[in-house]
């Protein structure tokens, strides 16, 4: 979701900027894994490198960092991915605190018990483990993967263009 609201013009970028101002409006503290650092890294990676993703991106954006030849050119990989990493920067100073949770062993062995359970990747597994160990009472994402964790976190924001769905909320006992 961070990344969606890093960039304009793909589906569901506009949610999630929106959704991220929102909460920085209001004060919110956000909780995140150090992994997504990586995954911030991943998806500028994945929409510079593929035509039809890098299509979505203001054409602005394209030229400025030279995307059409990121097959060729490690200074245009470098400058576009140092881009992500100062945006995302950016995006989190505008919160009103947010903290970066390590990966560890326990956090490992229970995102792989994750895994097993609920059929979720291995980073959707560590979000939740995450969320689980940490108690972290709301995770938002555009994935609709992480609904298959509905025993290991109490919501699940959805967070699309047409809107704001929570797609679990956990019987507190």
């Amino acid at each position: 979701m961070l990344f969606l609201a890093l960039v304009s013009g793909p589906p569901n970028s506009s949610a999630c900027l929106t959704y991220c101002a929102d909460l920085a409006a209001v004060n919110s503290e956000i909780f995140f894994s150090e992994l997504v650092y990586f995954e911030i890294g991943q998806a500028f990676r994945e929409i510079a490198r593929r035509p039809h993703m890098r299509g979505e991106l203001d054409a602005t954006l394209v030229d400025r960092f030279q995307l059409q030849d990121w097959s060729r050119s490690a200074k245009v990989r470098k400058g576009w991915l140092e881009y992500g990493e100062s945006e995302l920067s950016r995006l989190l100073r505008q919160f009103h605190a947010f903290t970066e949770l390590p990966i560890d062993g326990v956090l490992i062995g229970a995102a792989l018990q994750l895994m097993a359970e609920c059929d979720l990747t291995s980073n959707d597994a560590l979000h939740v483990a995450t969320a689980n160990l940490h108690e972290i009472e709301v995770l938002a994402s555009v994935d609709d993967d992480f609904v298959r964790a509905v025993d290991f976190v109490d919501e699940v924001l959805t967070v699309r263009d047409t809107g704001i769905e929570i797609s679990h909320r956990r019987a507190k006992v």
